[in-house]
């Protein structure tokens, strides 16, 4: 085991000031030889940011080249984010520092140790300003005392390390997988084709309810408006009673969720319930993964958008026997469980590995 300041273990330096697009534009390499991969504070091993050439000057100062294994450091923006690199020629811009085992270490310190078994000191050296912007100070980090266990157990450390970080990226792949189903189900072209303002009454939302009313209205039932997990707020009284499909109508315009109890829809949202003679015809929890896809795409606007009462009341779909009906919307019910397990999971290896 060795210990001491970090500074002594390793070499910590910024990168370019002055590496903007324009001056890599104006840089960029006479020829394959002369390349000089950019990376920078948000930059990945896959996707470097640009290409420069060797002999660049800024100031009529040569860009600062970097070898052999490191770990870059964001320095802001996502601060204390850390990205290994292999052996190669790079530069990178200053929005990070570059971290290098120093020679007389290179056999006792592997590098890579440094983003899981030093991320606690990481992220001890970040700081925030008054707006709430990070910044990873390098002077902090280079005092600080630490310990590395003989390299052996290093290496088997980062042994396990990978082994949570590849299950890490099976769930990642996983969870990515069952949202573009849930987002996209389902296709259901058979049954008979209907407009929404044929089969549901459309519960309009009551715009009473901001946020001084809530407050000054305080009970036990729900206030169900554009959020999507849980209610905006409890008042004192009830609008309905029953199982109703709510739409969200600004906001995450489209998504729906499954409400029941004695509730209220508030601002930016909407009701769906079955209109009597298709009570027995109709299943909400279908209802909840046929429309959604179908109300998203019909949403209109850029980052906040909108989906009018009209739009909702035109959408046509398809509905199937109930059974069918039933079948679908057990099988994704069974995805969202697994949905929200490997959620679980993902979060409990992210507090491991990064």
């Amino acid at each position: 085991m060795i210990r001491g300041k970090i500074k002594q273990f390793f070499k910590i330096e910024g990168g370019n000031s002055g590496l903007t697009e324009d001056f890599i534009y104006l840089n960029q390499p006479k020829s394959p030889e002369s390349e000089i991969i950019i990376y920078s504070s948000s930059t990945q091993e896959n996707t470097a940011l640009r290409k420069v050439d060797k002999d660049a000057k800024i100031k009529n100062k040569k860009i600062k080249i970097f070898s052999g294994e490191s770990i870059i450091v964001a320095r802001n923006g996502k601060a204390g984010s850390m990205t290994y690199l292999e052996c190669g020629n790079y530069t990178m811009n200053d929005h990070a520092y570059i971290i290098q085992v120093r020679d007389l270490y290179k056999e006792q310190i592997n590098i890579k140790y440094i983003i899981n078994g030093l991320r606690k000191e990481i992220e001890s050296c970040i700081t925030s300003d008054k707006q709430g912007n990070r910044t990873f100070n390098k002077t902090l980090f280079e005092e600080a005392i630490v310990e590395f266990p003989d390299i052996e157990v290093q290496n088997d450390e980062l042994n396990e390390y990978e082994k949570l970080y590849n299950i890490k990226k099976i769930i990642e792949r996983s969870i990515n997988n069952i949202v573009v189903l849930l987002n996209s189900i389902p296709k259901c072209n058979f049954g008979d084709l209907y407009k929404i303002e044929d089969v549901f009454n459309l519960i309009s939302e009551d715009r009473r309810l901001t946020e001084e009313y809530i407050y000054n209205h305080q009970g036990i039932y729900p206030v169900y408006s554009a959020q999507i997990n849980g209610a905006y707020g409890y008042i004192d009284s009830y609008s309905f009673d029953g199982e109703i499909l709510s739409v969200v109508s600004y906001g995450d315009s489209g998504k729906t969720v499954l409400r029941e109890g004695k509730l209220t829809i508030g601002r930016n949202a909407c009701g769906l319930i079955p209109k009597e003679k298709f009570v027995d015809k109709v299943s909400l929890k279908f209802a909840k993964y046929a429309l959604q896809s179908v109300f998203i795409n019909n949403s209109k606007g850029a980052d906040l958008k909108s989906l009018s009462q009209e739009t909702i009341k035109l959408t046509e779909f398809f509905l199937p026997d109930i059974e069918e009906q039933e079948l679908i919307a057990q099988e994704y019910e069974r995805l969202e469980k697994m949905f929200e397990i490997l959620k679980r999971m993902y979060r409990k290896i992210t507090k491991i590995v990064s």
